[in-house]
């Protein structure tokens, strides 16, 4: 049985943020391929995760960014492999904040970014 994406049982929850300023960068500026993002995800059982993700685009016409997930590799909260096949459209309003720019480390074929601090998220 193939592994559920990520997002496939996520639903936009409608609140909006109004600390994170920054963000409003996703709307207006061009974005690079390694924007790292936090991104709030819930369950269907209204558990809320958050994950470490990279925005792949601005925001589109809808209100969405295309986003590509980020999985921890260990304990330290700092070093993440990037998950090419997990890619999903995620509403704006489901960013928390973009992240500082992480260290690209490849191994192989591989790609892993590592942050200078831990990053606090809870993922599945």
């Amino acid at each position: 049985m193939p592994r559920k994406k990520i997002y496939d049982t996520v639903y936009s929850s409608g609140e909006s943020l109004d600390e994170d300023q920054p963000l409003a960068t996703l709307k207006t500026k061009n974005q690079t391929d390694q924007t790292a993002v936090c991104v709030k995800v819930r369950s269907e059982r209204k558990i809320q995760y958050t994950y470490a993700k990279v925005a792949k685009s601005t925001v589109d016409e809808e209100g969405d960014v295309l986003i590509m997930f980020l999985k921890t590799v260990d304990d330290s909260g700092r070093l993440f492999k990037l998950v090419e096949n997990d890619v999903s459209d995620v509403p704006f309003d489901d960013l928390l904040k973009i992240l500082p720019a992480p260290n690209v480390i490849k191994k192989g074929n591989r790609q892993y970014f590592q942050f200078e601090e831990p990053l606090s998220v809870f993922e599945k």
